[in-house]
C-alpha cells in the first residue's frame, strides 16, 4: 500500500507524503472494526479537503480498494499486527524481570 502512495503522490511535498503514510500506518493499528471505521472517516475528512486532483484521485482509489473492498482483510491484518506487538512486549517484560 505504501508503495502505491509513493507512486500516486509524487507531486506532494515530502512532508505531506510522510504525513499521509503515517496516517495510513495508524489505520493499520486499529484493534477493532468500530475503531477502524471511525479512523477511516477521520482520515478521509483530513485529506479530502486538500482539493488537489492527484490526491483526490488517490483517495478515491484508496477508499474503494482499501477501506471498503478489503476492510475485513485489513482488520485481520491489524489484529495479527497487534497480537505480534503484544507478544514482543510480553517477551521484553519477561527478559527484563530475569
Amino acid at each position: 500500500m505504501l508503495k502505491k502512495v509513493e507512486e500516486c503522490l509524487k507531486q506532494l511535498t515530502r512532508g505531506k507524503r510522510a504525513d499521509l503514510k503515517d496516517d495510513i500506518c495508524i489505520l493499520q493499528t486499529c484493534q477493532d472494526e468500530r475503531m477502524f471505521v471511525k479512523a477511516s472517516e477521520l482520515f478521509l475528512q483530513k485529506w479530502k479537503p486538500a482539493k488537489q486532483s492527484h490526491l483526490t484521485e488517490y483517495l478515491d482509489y484508496f477508499q474503494t480498494q482499501w477501506l471498503l473492498k478489503n476492510q475485513k482483510q485489513n482488520l485481520s491484518f491489524c489484529h495479527r499486527r497487534v497480537e505480534a506487538t503484544n507478544t514482543y512486549i510480553d517477551a521484553q517484560k519477561e527478559i527484563s524481570t530475569n
